[in-house]
């Protein structure tokens, strides 16, 4: 099974009521209110925006929301707690029904593995990058982070192996 630590979605705007409309900051325009957005760090990552100019709700957050089940992660099998958990928050009624068909635009995958040495992977991925000027694996913290060598966020991609 597919496990994320992170999720951002983006739905219709229909799929999300607002019931605490000052828990959000408001952005107008000449009078009209052109988004809505929520932000919060903790106790988990929490970002809410409602778009009344795109028409969408865009919404994103991590693992953490779902508690005390946080190490079973975001999935199938979870992904309805997480939205029932953000509803508890009273701020927001998220249709969870219709989140299913949402578009997925940014995910962390998570996949435990064993690994005990970290400093002989780190150095066995970097003696097998093919190419450096397009790619980079650096060591720190413990941790191993494979990153493409982009200066257009747009095309970034990155690779954090964790050493729990």
């Amino acid at each position: 099974m597919i496990t994320f630590d992170k999720l951002k979605l983006v739905s219709a705007i229909e799929n999300i009521t607002i019931i605490n409309i000052n828990a959000f900051d408001k952005k107008e325009r000449n009078g009209r209110v052109q988004s809505l957005s929520f932000h919060q760090e903790y106790p988990y990552l929490l970002r809410i925006k409602i778009d009344y100019i795109e028409n969408e709700f865009v919404l994103e957050f991590t693992g953490k929301v779902l508690g005390s089940d946080y190490p079973r992660l975001i999935s199938l099998d979870t992904i309805k707690q997480c939205f029932e958990n953000i509803n508890n928050l009273g701020i927001c009624q998220i249709n969870a029904e219709a989140m299913m068909n949402s578009q997925v635009v940014t995910c962390d995958v998570t996949k435990d593995i064993e690994c005990y040495d970290i400093s002989r992977l780190s150095a066995y991925i970097r003696g097998h990058i093919r190419s450096y000027q397009l790619f980079n694996c650096k060591e720190r913290c413990g941790n191993v982070t494979i990153e493409r060598n982009v200066l257009t966020r747009k095309f970034k991609k990155r690779m954090i192996i964790y050493n729990k």
